[in-house]
């Protein structure tokens, strides 16, 4: 997603972003990077074969959790940026206000969540996992539904609604709306105490990464699958998670 508040900078401002920023953008891709190795690790030691405690892993979690979190604080200097434009283009504080709010949903929620998971296994942790994982959810709902509105505005209501578009535009709204209701569904039993309430959030794990594979297929049939593959291959890894939590059944 840094890279596509790179893209949204070149079509906002008519030229490519600094390179100071490009710089921060590669440092915040690198940190998402390692911390998906942390939480792959921690997913297979688990889960896996010879399946481990939670408790052996919780400090892998907590770094790819705060790395995460730290790829999204990497956004600030590019929307600011953005920003310093806005006497010349109005419409640059809308554009900045949708990265600054996908940064509150997600960084200190992130932050606390990988904190608690470090230093305390449950008191809070549920808590704080389920606000995380909505914020979360939230915040990737309101970022793709913005990326296709500014299209809609350049090209046209019409544009999402033709050729290989519409298999772009439909799946992702539909799947991330229903990765949405998934998590707050599951956060609501979860506080009841239903049971099963864990399953809610497998399947809007599932939902999410159902979008990241359609939107890779949608980017391979229009030409622009390594630069999909670059930013936002990583998505598709909440299918697996969430198939595994649903078939456990934690």
């Amino acid at each position: 997603m840094g890279s596509s508040l790179l893209g949204g900078h070149n079509s906002v401002l008519g030229g490519p972003a600094p390179n100071y920023y490009r710089t921060i953008s590669s440092i915040g891709h690198t940190l998402r990077f390692i911390g998906l190795f942390f939480a792959i690790q921690a997913a297979y030691q688990v889960w896996g074969p010879k399946a481990k405690p939670f408790s052996s892993v919780k400090n892998k979690i907590s770094i790819a959790l705060i790395l995460e979190a730290a790829h999204y604080i990497t956004f600030i200097p590019g929307t600011l940026n953005i920003m310093d434009f806005s006497e010349l283009l109005p419409g640059n504080n809308f554009f900045a206000s949708i990265y600054f709010l996908q940064i509150l949903l997600i960084t200190p929620f992130l932050v606390i969540l990988g904190l608690k998971v470090r230093n305390k296994m449950g008191t809070g942790l549920l808590k704080w996992a389920e606000i995380a994982c909505v914020g979360y959810i939230a915040a990737i709902r309101v970022n793709i539904a913005f990326r296709w509105f500014f299209m809609s505005f350049q090209e046209g209501i019409q544009f999402l609604l033709t050729g290989s578009t519409t298999f772009g535009f439909l799946p992702s709204i539909i799947t991330l709306s229903l990765s949405l209701i998934f998590s707050i569904t599951g956060a609501i039993k979860l506080a009841k105490n239903v049971n099963n309430a864990i399953r809610w959030f497998g399947l809007s794990a599932v939902t999410l990464g159902t979008h990241f594979v359609i939107y890779l297929i949608y980017n391979a049939v229009g030409g622009m699958l390594d630069f999909a593959i670059l930013t936002e291959v990583w998505g598709a890894s909440f299918l697996g998670l969430g198939l595994s939590i649903i078939r456990h059944k934690i």
